[in-house]
């Protein structure tokens, strides 16, 4: 006899597999002011300087926290801020982005666990830079441990307080002390850095096939458990 118990089981499966599917929205990034790190009026640029290693490749840059812009393809604007994600690419902007990204599970909810619990304490250039230096070895270090003087990412250089706030704060994750969250906005998009944003994420809505296969074969489930008592269905 089929076993509509199993038959259920690998509907609603299929169903979050499609729900998970959904296409991604696209939206026009563009900076609050002339600089990605200052808002319109041209203050609150919350950077220092940091040197690091990806994979043995060294770079120096500016560590700290975006002031963007995005704009949906319905005309809505947002003011947001954000933090690099790929520390060997250059920003170049207006871009259209994705909300998406190819990161692993692990690594999104790593990040968001530093959105959740670090952003809020982020209100000057040091703790900009430490939110920067944790969300870089977060992205990049796949499944290992969160040590910023070790594996792919390295920080090479920075202040030494900067750096000291930073792998506190990955050390709250590493411990548990921060929950894992995988709710949290990540914009990507080719020839610019990816980012991690304070944007809030949209639930992803169940598609109506997969909602009506659900219903489908719960029916189908019940009418089997109805005949396997001996009992027929009313009409």
């Amino acid at each position: 006899m089929r076993n509509y118990a199993d038959l259920f089981g690998a509907a609603a499966l299929v169903a979050l597999m499609t729900a998970g599917v959904a296409s991604a929205a696209t939206v026009k990034v563009t900076t609050q002011g002339s600089h990605p790190f200052f808002d319109k009026n041209g203050q609150k640029g919350w950077y220092e300087n940091a040197s690091y290693t990806l994979n043995g490749q060294g770079r120096s840059a500016l560590a700290g926290m975006f002031r963007l812009k995005q704009t949906t393809a319905s005309g809505a604007v947002t003011n947001f801020v954000a933090f690099c994600l790929e520390p060997l690419e250059w920003l170049r902007l207006p871009k259209a982005y994705d909300e998406a990204t190819s990161l692993s599970y692990l690594a999104v909810s790593r990040l968001g666990a530093l959105v959740n619990n670090a952003l809020p304490k982020v209100g000057d250039a040091r703790s900009a830079a430490a939110f920067q230096l944790a969300a870089w070895e977060i992205a990049n270090e796949g499944r290992g441990a969160l040590d910023l003087t070790g594996g792919a990412f390295r920080v090479t250089q920075a202040a030494k307080k900067t750096q000291a706030l930073s792998q506190d704060w990955l050390s709250n994750i590493m411990s548990g002390k921060w929950k894992l969250n995988s709710q949290v906005m990540i914009l990507s998009a080719p020839g610019t850095q990816d980012l991690v944003t304070d944007l809030t994420p949209a639930p992803v809505p169940l598609p109506a096939a997969g909602f009506l296969s659900l219903i489908g074969l719960t029916g189908l489930f019940g009418l089997g458990r109805r005949k396997k008592a001996g009992t027929s269905p009313a009409l």
